[in-house]
């Protein structure tokens, strides 16, 4: 065995290949897609580098939830047993981070001990006064080995998650990004702050001094008052290349050949009369007036395609956020689901974006049908309905993908529904990978539930266009995935 390998678990062929290439490089970036493996990827990189001295910690950030599944199935999994019975791991709860329990743990924890000292936390506990002052701590008392586990969520350079993690990395020689959908809604904006966080003058390097260079550099705008219109993307060639210096890209068709076919179908319904007219009464004047006598007004843009999307759900929100109220008892997207529910009876995943929806599935379908997974319900909550669902004993899975789209393997399931998405490409295909994954081993096939002639066909052409900006940005060839 090759001395680079260091994890309990064998690599496949393809992670030993990636091995022998950069498991001693000290800043890179795995792009590979969802279900390749990066995990393992980067247990085995901290390890070797562990125990050949050049770090004696590792520190993981992503997303929340992320951390929990770190400590509970991937390090078990895949770091060496002796390694791992010998390490220090502290998971930092921000709940009880404030207790006189937390703090003794955390003056422990930056005692010397023997063995590797492991801290993982999430992007959200990491911005808090706190969370960041003990962040730093640990990155400066040990030679830490830094990981981001889904970096997409650093990704706006001027947000305080994105300063607060990018500066934090300084402090750090050896470290990670991984994801498998680099670019979100931005496009290539997105890969900037990511790359930034492994080396501060990756960019500068190349010519590009800060962010409001590089999207010049790769992007043609058209100023207007106060703001700027993105026209287009330009030198995608240009990035790719750069890229190709400090990062790798696998995709699961190219190296788990016994990963089954996916399909993908769409699932259009009308909307009822009154759903129509108060549709076109809010795109035509920006107000509608509903059956019940209340007005609903919006101004901001952004606003208005979310409460498009309302509509075509079969409710509405009057006043900002919740509570929403039906349009007039029916609810046709629903129904047109239930339908392709019927149409087979295997286990099947409904990812939708409001709560509302999650409510009403969970009345229509029945409580003791339907596995909840948003916010509603807490991390113990939603983890008890996970495994119901893995269980058999629950035949549907109704989940939020800000949620449950990223760290969960729900194989159990071999069709989902898109029931209602936002146009954000990260989100989607995050979620769709949920069950698209090793250990799979019948086709999956995929339904998107679209009302005709309205926004949903805006957003379904809106991840067509950004899944080919992603493809050339990160050389994949394009293929058709709604």
């Amino acid at each position: 065995m090759s001395n680079l390998i260091a994890c309990r678990s064998a690599p496949l062929p393809h992670q030993l290949m990636l091995t022998n290439l950069y498991a001693e490089r000290e800043a890179f970036a795995y792009f590979n897609e969802q279900g390749t493996g990066k995990t393992w990827q980067a247990v085995n990189d901290f390890s070797v580098a562990y125990f050949n001295a050049r770090v004696n910690a590792l520190v993981v950030i992503g997303p929340s939830g992320v951390e929990r599944n770190w400590m509970m199935k991937e390090l078990p999994a895949h770091m060496d047993v002796a390694l791992l019975a010998n390490s220090h791991i502290l998971m930092w709860d921000t709940l009880k981070a404030g207790t006189k329990k937390a703090e003794q743990d955390r003056k422990r924890f930056l005692e010397p001990h023997h063995g590797p000292a492991i801290l993982l936390m999430s992007y959200s506990a990491a911005t808090t006064a706190l969370g960041k002052k003990f962040l730093k701590a640990v990155l400066t008392k040990f030679r830490c080995f830094y990981v981001l586990d889904e970096s997409q969520f650093v990704k706006n350079p001027g947000s305080k998650r994105t300063m607060t993690i990018v500066a934090s990395g300084s402090y750090a020689k050896h470290k990670r990004i991984m994801t498998g959908t680099p670019m979100g809604a931005n496009g290539p904006l997105d890969v900037y702050a990511q790359i930034k966080f492994l080396d501060d003058m990756f960019w500068k390097n190349r010519g590009i001094k800060d962010f409001q260079v590089f999207k010049a550099f790769f992007a043609d705008w058209l100023p207007m008052d106060g703001w700027s219109k993105l026209l287009c993307y330009k030198n995608l060639p240009i990035l790719n290349e750069w890229l190709k210096e400090i990062s790798c890209r696998v995709l699961k068709r190219d190296v788990l050949k016994d990963l089954p076919e996916r399909t993908y179908t769409r699932n259009y319904f009308d909307l009822p009369k009154e759903h129509r007219r108060v549709y076109n009464q809010l795109r035509d004047d920006l107000r509608t007036r509903l059956q019940s006598g209340e007005t609903v007004e919006v101004l901001n843009t952004l606003v208005l395609r979310s409460k498009f999307m309302q509509i075509c759900c079969g409710y509405i929100a009057v006043d900002k956020g919740e509570p929403f109220e039906l349009i007039d008892g029916n609810l046709p997207r629903i129904e047109s689901v239930q339908q392709w529910l019927e149409a087979s009876t295997s286990q099947a995943i409904i990812w939708t974006r409001f709560r509302m929806d999650v409510d009403q599935y969970v009345k229509v379908l029945g409580e003791k049908n339907v596995a909840r997974y948003d916010g509603k319900l807490n991390p113990e909550e939603r983890a008890v309905q996970l495994e119901a669902f893995q269980r058999g004993d629950k035949p549907y899975f109704v989940c939020n993908p800000q949620v449950g789209g990223t760290g969960l393997t729900i194989n159990e399931a071999d069709r989902a529904n898109v029931h209602a998405m936002r146009d954000d490409p990260i989100e989607l295909k995050q979620a769709l990978d949920r069950n698209h994954r090793p250990g799979q081993h019948r086709p999956v096939s995929y339904c998107f539930t679209a009302a005709t002639d309205t926004v949903d066909e805006k957003i379904i052409d809106t991840h067509v266009t950004n899944n080919e900006i992603s493809c050339e940005v990160l050389g994949d060839k394009v293929i058709d995935f709604i």
